[in-house]
């Protein structure tokens, strides 16, 4: 396998996410449409690809279960705003990877 197959392979998206939702605090968060978008398709992409960004590696394991079981999948990432801000923002698909909901903690 050479390199760029190598590459292609690690991201590859590791499970179906089904319909994308996005919630009421993270269009708010990115009033910006083109920001939010930009965001959110990054976000994604990570938490295709199985990169579970800040959760412990106990929660890891079982992303990783999961998702060759088509169970529950949490991701978490905290990202840089303006003026030295952070904010956390969840990506969870359901059970049956039927639906994946971008969403901040306060949504829950």
């Amino acid at each position: 396998m050479n390199t760029e197959e190598i590459i292609n392979q690690a991201l590859m998206p590791r499970f179906n996410m089904g319909e994308v939702y996005l919630s009421a605090g993270f269009i708010e968060a990115y009033a910006s449409a083109e920001i939010r978008e930009a965001r959110a398709n990054e976000l994604l992409g990570r938490h295709a690809i199985g990169d579970w960004g800040d959760v412990c590696p106990e929660d890891a394991g079982k992303n990783n279960t999961a998702a060759a079981n088509k169970g529950q999948i949490l991701s978490s990432y905290t990202i840089a705003q303006a003026q030295d801000q952070r904010i956390t923002v969840l990506v969870i698909t359901d059970h049956g990877h039927e639906v994946t909901t971008i969403l901040l903690p306060s949504d829950i």
